[in-house]
């Protein structure tokens, strides 16, 4: 305690305006001579107590308009804030100066918020939103955010993902391709980009995204990413009417993940279908003829 009232000492001076989380504020005010927007329990003279709890929750709250939380930070003369453990998201763009020690971490409050760090608020609205299932509301934040910041890839990448839950397939494709083309190494927005192209049944499109998934991803001598682009692969060329390749790419999707079941299953339903067709070169057995292997597999995201 001695040394957290030192530490709280010297990054904050005597008289200072602070706001804390619930369960922490009591104890700060024991260890310091600093002033809190509002005490977690009803204190006996501090004027209009209710308001002050009420203010507090806004200036803490995530999805509080930076203009009301600019008036309420300075209607109250707050300085500082303080968390105990996980900060709240919103300090990204009103940060000036911080400190971390004994479990606690200081901010300063800055006079106004960072304009240009606001990205970071939308963008953490539009998951929120993706989250949530609200899809149109996540598509209008994510799309201000890349507007803003075009070069920010994950941006785009949870662009990409809300547009294909809400059913725009072209517009998710578009998303992911230019993701990939911010982080040409990454093996995922190609895998993303060819999801999206097959969702909308544009196969050719699909085929080039899952190769070049297949190949980012075996230069970085991972199989398992590598087996899901090649399956996936299968699985277009099924919906082309091409079933020898479609059975060659399960094939290499077992070779390269000897557990991957649903390449196999695939691979011998696709068999079974091909040893019913007199002008196909593969022998497969007996029939299963009708069945068709493509299920959500085309589109799971790895």
């Amino acid at each position: 305690l001695v040394k957290l009232q030192a530490f709280l000492k010297e990054h904050i001076p005597a008289g200072s305006v602070v706001m804390v989380q619930p369960f922490t504020g009591t104890r700060i005010a024991m260890l310091h001579d600093i002033h809190l927007v509002a005490s977690e329990r009803s204190s006996t003279g501090v004027a209009d107590g209710g308001r002050r709890r009420t203010d507090l929750q806004l200036m803490l709250g995530f999805q509080t308009g930076e203009t009301i939380r600019e008036r309420l930070l300075d209607k109250y003369g707050v300085t500082h804030y303080i968390s105990r453990g996980q900060p709240r998201e919103w300090v990204d763009w009103w940060d000036a100066d911080s400190n971390r020690k004994y479990g606690y971490r200081i901010f300063e409050i800055a006079e106004t918020p960072d304009f240009t760090e606001l990205w970071r608020k939308r963008l953490k609205q539009g998951v929120r939103a993706l989250r949530a299932r609200r899809y149109d509301q996540a598509v209008a934040f994510l799309e201000e955010t890349v507007s803003d910041e075009p070069r920010l890839e994950r941006a785009w990448l949870r662009l990409g993902n809300a547009f294909r839950r809400r059913g725009d397939a072209v517009s998710a494709e578009n998303a992911y391709l230019r993701a990939a083309s911010l982080d040409p190494v990454e093996s995922r927005y190609p895998l993303m980009a060819g999801n999206a192209a097959f969702d909308a049944e544009r196969y050719e499109d699909a085929l080039e995204s899952f190769a070049r998934c297949r190949d980012l991803a075996l230069s970085e001598e991972d199989d398992g990413t590598a087996a899901s682009a090649v399956f996936n692969m299968g699985n277009t060329y099924y919906m082309m009417g091409f079933l020898e390749d479609a059975v060659a790419a399960y094939e290499a999707a077992v070779e390269l993940d000897e557990l991957h079941e649903e390449a196999k299953e695939y691979r011998g339903i696709v068999l079974e279908q091909l040893a019913d067709d007199p002008d196909s070169t593969i022998d497969g057995g007996s029939g299963a003829e009708g069945v068709d292997p493509v299920d959500d597999a085309a589109t799971t995201e790895r």
